[in-house]
């Protein structure tokens, strides 16, 4: 990927509407899928993960057969054995899957006393162990996605903050992707960032080109793509659109977190199928309303839904929302 010059970044900007229109050209080929598996440090997550790598002459479930990437936080791959952590490499390479680590990728050691429990701050030593472990067994990160590092590092402005300059958030998260590029170079860091978070800040695009011009002179790559996480319930059709014209302008490939977060009804609660329904419903509206077609569809959460990654007798899981994503594409 190349970093078009910053001099016909207005020109682009005053003419966004026609090349908008042709956002949908720009992708030549169907939607990846990615899919994130949850916690290994939780009951239900321990077991999905139990289910589909570790027991003996287990299933391959239907709907992953259509994922290229399966992600998963270092923290998850951390609190695995490392025969657990043999099996999972094992069982991608069987069914051609790409792995993709999701990383607190900005550095809070020696730095300025802040970040104590603000997303996306970790140190180096927290990330070795599974580096090496992932190389023992044998396994292959292709793909790092950032949590969030410019927004949390640069705009955030609640307890702890840092708001660093753009700067020294390229260099924070510099020197812990270091210990991954060094053990696999070949890999492609994706930014994961809020939007409308992002594209409500004030001079957001000029930002963002800092951004990628520090990320590339620090880490001695380019940024290899943006995922934005929509800021649901929150009004998001301007800010996503406004992300997607910018992101194709940069030549930067795009990704859209499929998650939600639902009011739970009048004096009730949300239950795993109302999460489930709001996701596909905002799935729906991206790309049958908006027409935003992104080059990765990625089924991910944080929150306590869906309780499962993988349906089961007591209930759907997060696979369901590739059943149902696949529908509306005609594939299934």
């Amino acid at each position: 990927m190349s970093i078009p010059a910053w001099l016909g970044l207005l020109s682009f900007l005053s003419t966004s509407v026609p090349a908008l229109a042709q956002t949908s050209a720009l992708v030549s080929q169907p939607s990846q899928i990615w899919f994130g598996m949850g916690r290994t440090d939780t009951p239900k997550g321990r077991a999905d993960w139990n289910r589909i790598f570790f027991e003996p002459d287990a299933t391959w479930p239907e709907m992953l057969r259509h994922v290229q990437v399966i992600t998963a936080t270092a923290d998850a791959l951390t609190r695995l054995t490392d025969d657990e952590l043999a099996k999972f490499v094992q069982r991608l390479d069987e069914h051609h899957i790409a792995l993709s680590v999701a990383v607190l990728a900005q550095n809070w050691e020696n730095q300025p006393k802040c970040g104590n429990g603000v997303e996306g701050y970790s140190n180096p030593g927290t990330n070795r162990p599974i580096i090496a472990r992932l190389k023992r067994v044998g396994g292959r990160i292709s793909y790092i996605g950032m949590d969030e590092p410019l927004y949390f590092g640069h705009y955030y402005a609640g307890k702890n903050a840092c708001q660093s300059s753009i700067d020294n958030v390229a260099e924070r998260v510099a020197t812990i992707l270091r210990e991954y590029t060094a053990a696999f170079p070949d890999l492609t860091v994706l930014d994961t960032e809020p939007f409308p978070g992002i594209s409500d800040q004030h001079s957001w695009q000029e930002d963002y080109g800092r951004w990628m011009a520090a990320f590339r002179a620090h880490v001695s790559r380019p940024l290899g793509g943006l995922n934005i996480d929509v800021n649901w319930p929150q009004p998001w059709s301007e800010g996503l659109r406004a992300a997607f014209t910018f992101a194709r302008s940069q030549r930067l490939t795009v990704g859209i977190v499929y998650w939600a977060s639902p009011k739970p009804p009048v004096g009730g609660h949300v239950t795993n199928d109302m999460w489930l329904d709001s996701a596909a419903d905002n799935f729906y509206m991206i790309e049958k309303r908006e027409k935003l077609i992104p080059d990765r569809a990625m089924f991910a959460s944080w929150s306590q839904f869906p309780e499962r990654a993988i349906g089961d007798a007591s209930g759907l899981g997060e696979d369901d929302l590739i059943r149902r994503y696949l529908k509306m594409k005609g594939q299934h």
